[in-house]
């Protein structure tokens, strides 16, 4: 019974692994993707409220009235996010080594830049009018 133990532990550590990464992504797949997500929310509310046709219409048209509303309020979050981020990391430079102040400069610049825990992805475009 004891050789089982480490099998089941590191199938529970995998399975939770993965399972975390797969609701991460699947959240970061929905807060990218506006137009089905309102599709999805109005399905939602289809199906526990019952609209009719003329009422689905109208829900539909008046969550697309507020995309540009929902778009600027990310964009200003964004800006504000990365202001405060800019701010800390000139802080930081005053506590770290010229050596470690560029290195930190490069983490946020190279090719997978580094993300501060409060940072949200940059708002996806405005689809065209």
């Amino acid at each position: 019974m004891k050789p089982a133990l480490p099998a089941f532990l590191f199938g529970l550590i995998v399975g939770a692994a993965a399972g975390s990464w797969g609701q991460r992504a699947h959240f970061r797949h929905a807060m990218r993707d506006g137009a089905d997500h309102r599709r999805r929310m109005l399905e939602r509310l289809d199906r526990e409220l019952g609209l009719d046709e003329k009422q689905k219409t109208a829900v539909a048209a008046i969550m697309d009235s507020k995309v540009a509303d929902v778009e600027k309020v990310k964009a200003d979050s964004f800006a504000r996010l990365e202001a405060i981020r800019e701010s800390a990391d000139a802080e930081m430079a005053k506590a770290l080594t010229p050596e470690q102040a560029a290195k930190l400069d490069a983490m946020h610049r190279g090719a997978k830049p580094m993300r501060i825990i409060w940072e949200a992805p940059p708002p996806p475009s405005p689809p065209a009018p």
